[in-house]
C-alpha cells in the first residue's frame, strides 16, 4: 500500500515540477512572431513592466486549471491501475483459498482398502475374540478379511460385507450378500495401518469359488461415508489369488450419507 502511494506522489510531484518549470522558464520568440519577440526583448532591456490585465490573469488561471486537471487525470489513472491489479490479486488469493478448502480435506482424509487371504486353519474364541491357528496342509477353509488405511487421519470402520460366487461368474454388479455375511465393526482404524484383520469367515461349500468383499467406513475429516472393494478366487493349491473382474467389485467410491445401523 505505501509503495503505491509513494509512486503516486512521486509521479504527481514530477508533473507539477514540470509544469512550474514550463511556466517560469522564459520562452524564446519563434519565427512566426518576430514582432512580439522583439517587443518583449525591448521591454526587458528597458526594464519596462507592462501592467497585467484581467485577460492575462484569466489566461494564467485557465492554464493552471488545465495543468492541475491533467495531473489529476494522470493520478486517477495510476490509482485505477493499482486498484485493478489489487482486485486481481485478491481474486487469485480467494480462488487459491477456495481450492485449498476443497482439496486439502481430500488429501488429509482416510483411505481404507480391503484385502483377503484364504488358508486351512482352526478358529478359536479366546477372550471374546476370534483367533485362528493355521494348519500346514489342507484345502482352505477360512477366509481372512484385512484392511489398510493409507490416509493421514483415522477412519471409522462401519461394516464389511463378504460374498461368494461358486461358479466364478461375475455379474456386472456385485450381487447382494447374505445377511449372515454382513459384519458390523464400529471401531476406528489408525492411519498407516497395514493388514489389520477385521473378520474371519468360514469357507464351506464355496471352495474353488470367487470371493468379493467391501468395507464401509467414514472419514473423520469430511464426515462422509466411503467404501472400498476387493475380489479374488480361492483355489485348493494357492489359496486366495487375484482374478480379473468388473471394476464395480474393487472400486473405491463415495457412499450416500445414511444411518450406520438398520432402521426398522
Amino acid at each position: 500500500m505505501w509503495r503505491r502511494w509513494l509512486a503516486t506522489l512521486t509521479i504527481s510531484g514530477m508533473i507539477i515540477a514540470g509544469l512550474l518549470w514550463f511556466e517560469l522558464t522564459p520562452q524564446k520568440p519563434t519565427s512566426q512572431a518576430p514582432q512580439a519577440g522583439q517587443e518583449r526583448a525591448e521591454n526587458h532591456g528597458a526594464n519596462i513592466a507592462r501592467p497585467e490585465t484581467a485577460d492575462d490573469r484569466i489566461a494564467r488561471y485557465t492554464w493552471w486549471l488545465a495543468a492541475f486537471t491533467a495531473a489529476l487525470v494522470t493520478v486517477s489513472a495510476i490509482q485505477i491501475f493499482f486498484l485493478i491489479r489489487a482486485d486481481k490479486t485478491a481474486r487469485r488469493s480467494a480462488d487459491a483459498a477456495l481450492a485449498s478448502t476443497t482439496v486439502l480435506p481430500r488429501i488429509e482424509r482416510a483411505y481404507v482398502s480391503v484385502l483377503g487371504a484364504a488358508y486351512n486353519g482352526v478358529i478359536d474364541i479366546i477372550g471374546g475374540r476370534s483367533h485362528v491357528t493355521r494348519l500346514p496342509a489342507g484345502p482352505p477353509n477360512i477366509f481372512e478379511v484385512m484392511v489398510n488405511n493409507y490416509g493421514k487421519t483415522p477412519a471409522e470402520l462401519i461394516e464389511v460385507r463378504v460374498g461368494f460366487l461358486p461358479n466364478k461368474y461375475f455379474p456386472p454388479a456385485p450381487p447382494p450378500v447374505r445377511p449372515d455375511r454382513i459384519f458390523y465393526l464400529n471401531f476406528w482404524l489408525s492411519p498407516d495401518t497395514r493388514n489389520h484383520t477385521v473378520q474371519l469367515v468360514p469357507i464351506g461349500e464355496e471352495r474353488s469359488a470367487a470371493v468379493y468383499a467391501r468395507i464401509y467406513y467414514r472419514d473423520i475429516v469430511l464426515g462422509k461415508r466411503h467404501s472400498s472393494g476387493f475380489v479374488c478366487e480361492i483355489s485348493d493349491a494357492y489359496g486366495a489369488q487375484p482374478v480379473r473382474a468388473p471394476r464395480a467389485y474393487s472400486e473405491e467410491r463415495d457412499e450416500p450419507d445414511e444411518p450406520d445401523y438398520p432402521v426398522k
